[in-house]
């Protein structure tokens, strides 16, 4: 764990609000695997969270990795276990050693994301706690979830396992490039969420879900199942990579007003 993100502590995650504005709905924002490595990283995400009249906007940062400490540590040991063959030329050691580099940083960036994913299936399963502390200083009557890659996965999955108290006021929960495959138990336990909109966002061309660990088919690829007992808007985004759904997401939220709150609807 590098020094900024070791600065999360001991329960996994921060709260940065964007603002104190105490209103009475809160937009509640979730990152994905290794979003956020350093300050600028945390500076350029908060860039792209609109600023709603009337709404809270709360950045939960959690420890979800650094991929590039990760490759440069793999690389490093590398290289100091690399043993070639004395009478082997310089060109057959370089190709040995970097055959022995690439498998060794693909080995351990496969490990890496799926400790990650577990990471975010225990934060998921203690969502309630996390809303908890976002409202340590304001009571909210409604919250929007919004979540990219295994945030998305950590929010709907945590939904699901929501207190009463707060799945009453949980309205839209908007998923973008969603690092987890559809489940048949999530229809019964989304239903329970009275006022609830799911956004899906998707695109054909997030290659980077094609290659997750254990090969689930993510919701992040293909729209999910509508429903009758909550309201289910797939938008496939045409042309997004994985990351490009932050970047373009205050454009996105202006074009399809995710974060519209109307609960009589």
């Amino acid at each position: 764990m590098n020094n900024f993100s070791h600065s999360i502590g001991q329960v996994g995650f921060n709260i940065h609000p964007l603002g104190n504005n105490q209103s009475p709905c809160a937009n509640i924002y979730f990152h994905g695997f290794t979003a956020i490595t350093s300050k600028n990283d945390l500076d350029a995400l908060q860039q792209s969270i609109p600023i709603v009249d009337n709404q809270d906007s709360i950045l939960v940062h959690w420890d979800s990795g650094d991929i590039k400490e990760s490759a440069i540590q793999s690389i490093k040991n590398v290289i100091e276990n690399f043993t070639p063959s004395k009478t082997a030329s310089w060109k057959d050691k370089a190709i040995s050693f970097t055959q022995l580099a690439l498998k060794k940083t693909a080995y351990d960036a496969v490990n890496k994301f799926e400790f990650i994913e577990k990471k975010s299936d225990n934060l998921g399963s203690n969502l309630s706690y996390i809303l908890d502390k976002c409202e340590s200083s304001h009571q909210y009557e409604h919250i929007n979830l919004i979540g990219h890659s295994l945030g998305a996965r950590l929010v709907l999955q945590g939904v699901c396992s929501l207190s009463d108290d707060f799945k009453s006021k949980i309205n839209n929960v908007i998923l973008m490039g969603g690092a987890i495959g559809w489940r048949h138990e999530f229809g019964p336990c989304l239903e329970q969420i009275k006022n609830l909109q799911l956004f899906n966002l998707y695109s054909l061309k997030d290659i980077v879900l094609v290659g997750k660990p254990g090969l689930e088919h993510c919701i992040g690829r293909d729209a999910i199942p509508e429903s009758r007992q909550y309201r289910v808007t797939n938008i496939h985004c045409t042309g997004f990579g994985h990351t490009d759904y932050w970047p373009k997401f205050i454009h996105l939220n202006e074009t399809h007003k995710f974060l519209d709150i109307n609960p009589n609807a």
